[in-house]
């Protein structure tokens, strides 16, 4: 059955997997066949949307997703219903659904926590809902009156949110397809409800004094996640209620927190304190975090924030150097005395000795080098220390493969020599053919004789 052609018109019910669609048309012909039920029902009629009986086809949630996605819609009802649908399962996807219990008493699901985002996006989608979308007249108002568009479209996200997770053969609540009572569990829901609301994503960020030897404090932020761009330092959490937060945003910050101390133990610090606002950091755990720390914090979804001064381009590469010699001699004319070794650069730019004897002697993560703080890896600072590499790496190393070189070529000459003389040895001559000819004279005596 294809149902993109016609009118499509949306019924809550309770609960909501229990809504239905209502596939119709406004000219007044006969629905599709198809899936469904025939039924008479009273909608609100185009042009001047007066109640009156038509013909429909009755099509359940679970049903009707499916072929409202099925091909193109050219009703506006059908695409905007199709678009509905599409939200829900994009939200499902996202795994924003929550347990809930209807005004009746029975188990659902609804769509949530939703972010501002999502808000902001489904109600542009609900200010583009056609009239013949929610074309079912509110009971007991004269003139008809017709639902609210933003409530409608919440009520079918909440139906397709409740119809998705349903077993045909599960028995227990929020599985089972047919309705359960779950009425004592009501407040349970609300707090689930709470703490969805409440959740938080944690991020860390570095702080740093601007003297050489005072330790660096990791300052711990707590971002809602209904609300992008809405961050507090956690301390806020613990000393009055932060704006935009609601109460149970302290203990899902604690949450945050014990699982960011699975990632990196350090972090531990901070649930032992009275108020997690600040942990001071000893030098091994800032090197932690430059070498791998933040980048498996950030996997686990714990963003690292380093201070907006901080310099990461020291980098460093290799160099031969020739020792210098009395009289001259250049890197050609002494080829076995070159040495490898190590030159740091900060943004491309050569380090001066003075700058990598600071480096060297400063043992901190952290140095002041041309009015800025940067960042030292542990094995930079070692090639600070210890610039040489290695010792005549194309002198003496190379003389045993220059040798050898020249005995593979002897050994060849050797053996083409060898060659010659056995080839030689067994070729008949045309002197000894001669020789050893019938009649043959040798000596001087065939001299004489010829």
């Amino acid at each position: 059955m294809t149902i993109g052609s016609h009118a499509v018109t949306f019924t809550p019910a309770d609960p909501p997997r229990a809504g239905v669609l209502l596939v119709w048309s406004p000219d007044g012909d006969a629905p599709p066949g198809g899936p469904g039920d025939p039924v008479k029902v009273t909608l609100a009629t185009p042009p001047h949307g007066q109640p009156a009986s038509v013909p429909a086809r009755r099509v359940s949630v679970a049903t009707g997703v499916p072929l409202l996605l099925a091909g193109p819609a050219t009703d506006p009802a059908a695409a905007f219903w199709a678009a509905a649908a599409r939200e829900a399962l994009h939200l499902a996807a996202r795994g924003l659904l929550l347990p809930a219990v209807t005004p009746t008493g029975h188990d659902t699901w609804r769509v949530g926590p939703l972010t501002v985002d999502d808000e902001a996006r489904q109600a542009r989608l609900a200010a583009a809902m056609p009239a013949t979308a929610r074309a079912t007249p509110v009971p007991g108002r004269t003139p008809a009156w017709l639902p609210d568009p933003a409530r409608l479209l919440r009520d079918f996200l909440d139906a397709v949110a409740d119809t998705l997770p349903r077993d045909d053969a599960a028995t227990c609540a929020w599985s089972a397809l047919p309705p359960t009572p779950v009425g004592r569990l009501r407040d349970w829901a609300a707090r689930v409800a709470a703490d969805a609301d409440a959740a938080i994503r944690l991020s860390l960020r570095l702080e740093h004094r601007d003297t050489p030897y005072e330790p660096w404090l990791l300052v711990a932020q707590a971002h809602r996640r209904t609300t992008p761009g809405l961050l507090t330092d956690t301390a806020a959490l613990w000393r009055a209620t932060a704006p935009g937060f609601p109460p149970g945003s302290r203990n899902a910050a604690l949450l945050a927190l014990r699982h960011a101390a699975r990632v990196w133990p350090p972090l531990a610090g901070l649930l032992e304190a009275a108020v997690p606002d600040a942990l001071t950091l000893a030098d091994t755990q800032v090197v932690d975090l430059a070498t791998g720390a933040a980048t498996r914090l950030a996997a686990e979804g714990v963003d690292v924030h380093w201070p907006a001064g901080l310099d990461r381009d020291l980098t460093t590469s290799a160099v031969l150097r020739a020792p210098a010699r009395a009289g001259g001699g250049g890197l050609l004319a002494e080829p076995g005395d070159l040495t490898l070794h190590w030159r740091l650069s900060l943004h491309g730019t050569p380090l001066t000795p003075a700058e990598l004897a600071l480096l060297a002697d400063a043992h901190r993560p952290v140095v002041r080098l041309r009015e800025r703080w940067v960042l030292v890896p542990p094995e930079l600072a070692r090639r600070a220390r210890e610039p040489r590499a290695a010792s005549r790496v194309a002198g003496r190393d190379a003389r045993p493969a220059r040798r050898a070189d020249r005995r593979d070529a002897r050994r060849r000459r050797t053996r083409r020599r060898a060659h010659r003389g056995l080839a030689g040895r067994h070729r008949p001559t045309a002197h000894r053919q001669r020789r050893h000819a019938p009649g043959a004279r040798t000596g001087r005596a065939g001299r004489d004789a010829a």
